[in-house]
């Protein structure tokens, strides 16, 4: 008898029962009456419900794959997919209530692909020949694990805003692909906006459900919104994502209090929606003097939802004059709600002058202004610092060397060191160069004779008579010849 009030009840909520669960239904009968035992697995779903729970029994591995098989009896599945599906918590989607007449060739205007194996899916637009070519939306979603989700082509049918879910969870946005596979958001514990599993939220863009197609609340309200029961839906594997690539999700912060909730649903109760944009910057840079820099170089910024924001920005850096700059970054999302950053950047001179010689330097004793001796030292080398200033430092102590050896008349030749320094206090290597000092020239071929002094035989060998005595005088000077100064 009680197979008979199961058939009952389940007939009577059912109103199109598939071939399969016709199937089901004789091979239990037939089971119970010859005393076989039946049983079938979770994630296939007789009642096409969606089958959204991972048994006591998942965390099993095996070959590094979880095993999601938790056998229950046929009866116990029919009564909880009977109480669910008779649940007075589903919520079905209300059509708008006006809504445009289109022709029925328009009445399907999008086509849905999902690739499975890229966690993917993009909806397709009509071209001007009416074939669904024109990519104009991608989501990433979530498909089922070990090959959960079924490949083929389905057609849409129920909507609903809230459904309850297999494993006593709930999906906001749900629409049936087919049988128990269905497109919903990322599960919820209760059906309250703010109660999301924000764990399997952060699974988006993975394999994480038993075979339905998990999406962020915005996609799966657009779905609902904007493609009619009936929408073609293809399920199918590629490693290309598909022509608008793979979007992703923005990831939830597990630590914050608006954890439980899907960051990208419009209710103007989330507080997500209250929270300006995240912006991606340096906050801290070391610059090195007169480099080339891009203050917006790398610098992004995101709204809770995931979308790009633009980012503003003031202040600027002066990469030619050492110092400590700020640079102050701007971001508002669509919601008006701004976010600001401030970025620090030091620009620093770390690069040593350069210094070459031009020779060695020769200098004669007397034929120099010796208040002049250290410019013409430095006149002999050359420094470099690119478009900066560069002073030419003379080593003290080889300079005193030097001017003293001038002073007392010491001849010879002196090595002096330099280096060049910048004005940032970085100095070169020190360079050193000869500096060559000699005397006046003496004659070599006569001798001097002083003025008023009186030449006699004893100190010269011949006086001509009548003879000038000079200072360029001969050679010979006749004995008793007056001498003329």
């Amino acid at each position: 008898m009680k197979i008979i009030e199961i058939w009952k009840r389940w007939y009577s909520t059912r109103k199109a029962m598939t071939l399969a669960a016709t199937i089901s239904l004789l091979v239990l009968i037939v089971g119970m009456v010859i005393g076989v035992p039946v049983a079938i697995f979770c994630k296939t779903n007789l009642n096409n419900e969606p089958a959204e729970v991972i048994s006591e029994e998942a965390s099993e591995m095996e070959n590094n794959e979880v095993v999601l098989e938790t056998e229950i009896s046929v009866e116990e599945y029919y009564e909880e997919e009977l109480a669910m599906d008779e649940s007075t918590e589903n919520v079905e989607y209300q059509e708008p209530k006006e809504q445009a007449q289109v022709p029925e060739i328009d009445k399907f205007p999008y086509y849905i692909k999902v690739n499975r194996l890229m966690n993917t899916v993009t909806v397709y637009a009509k071209d001007e020949a009416g074939a669904y070519t024109v990519p104009v939306k991608a989501m990433v979603c979530s498909c089922g694990l070990n090959d959960g989700t079924p490949l083929g082509t389905y057609k849409t049918s129920t909507k609903y805003e809230w459904r309850a879910l297999y494993g006593n969870v709930y999906g906001q946005y749900a629409y049936r692909i087919n049988g128990p596979i269905m497109f919903h958001s990322v599960p919820y514990y209760t059906m309250d906006k703010g109660n999301l599993e924000s764990e399997e939220y952060n699974k988006l863009g993975e394999f994480a459900s038993l075979g339905c197609v998990r999406l962020m609340v915005r996609d799966a309200q657009w779905l609902v919104a904007n493609c009619p029961s009936g929408t073609t839906v293809e399920i199918y594997d590629n490693p290309d994502p598909g022509p608008l690539g793979k979007p992703s999700a923005p990831k939830i912060d597990l630590n914050s209090p608006c954890r439980g909730w899907d960051p990208t649903d419009s209710d103007p109760a989330n507080p997500w929606r209250t929270t300006g944009p995240t912006i991606n910057y340096l906050a801290n840079v070391i610059v090195e003097r007169g480099s080339t820099i891009d203050v917006m170089a790398g610098v992004t910024a995101f709204a809770v939802t995931g979308d790009a924001v633009g980012v503003s920005v003031t202040g600027g850096v002066n990469v030619d004059v050492p110092g400590i700059y700020y640079v102050d970054y701007s971001a508002t999302d669509e919601l008006g709600n701004t976010s600001t950053g401030r970025a620090e950047y030091k620009v620093v001179d770390t690069t040593r002058p350069t210094i070459t010689s031009n020779g060695d330097l020769t200098i004669q004793d007397g034929a120099f202004d010796s208040s002049q001796l250290e410019a013409m030292i430095k006149n002999q080398a050359s420094a470099s610092d690119g478009n900066y200033a560069t002073e030419i430092v003379v080593d003290s102590i080889d300079y005193e060397l030097l001017s003293q050896a001038i002073q007392s008349k010491v001849y010879g030749t002196y090595q002096v060191k330099m280096r060049a320094k910048d004005d940032s206090g970085n100095e070169s290597d020190n360079m050193v160069i000869n500096v060559v000092y000699y005397g006046s020239e003496v004659a070599s071929d006569t001798e001097q004779v002083m003025p008023d002094t009186e030449i006699t035989e004893s100190n010269t060998e011949q006086v001509v008579p009548g003879t000038e005595i000079t200072e360029s005088n001969t050679e010979q000077i006749l004995s008793g010849t007056e001498i003329v100064e």
